[in-house]
């Protein structure tokens, strides 16, 4: 990530073939708005933490899907700790968060 930051101006990240989020790196890197993206986040090792002795880095529950077996809605459905019905049943359009930055995501309208 820390090479993706220096050196891309426009990030997009994809979840089942599909982009759940995009936008200029400054923003997505600033502001993670998806779920999948947050997860991608917050599992990466920080330089110069402390380690804890058996600590682990967190990770996304669940198990990736086949893509010839994706579901129908929001191919993250399955594995986002934020799932409501209404995830599994149409792929949510991007939604724009700002200056060129967007995110597929249903739950994205009660945080606004």
């Amino acid at each position: 990530l820390g090479v993706i930051a220096q050196n891309v101006a426009r990030t997009l990240v994809m979840y089942g073939g599909t982009v759940v989020e995009s936008g200029p790196t400054r923003a997505v890197f600033g502001s993670q708005a998806h779920p999948y993206t947050q997860g991608l986040f917050a599992a990466r090792p920080r330089l110069g933490a402390a380690r804890v002795p058996g600590a682990r880095l967190p990770t996304i529950a669940g198990s990736v899907p086949e893509l010839a077996d994706l579901p129908a809605g929001c191919p993250f459905a399955g594995r986002c700790p934020r799932t409501i019905a209404a995830c599994h049943a149409t792929l949510p359009p991007a939604m724009a968060l700002g200056a060129g930055h967007e995110a597929r995501c249903i739950r994205l309208v009660d945080a606004t």
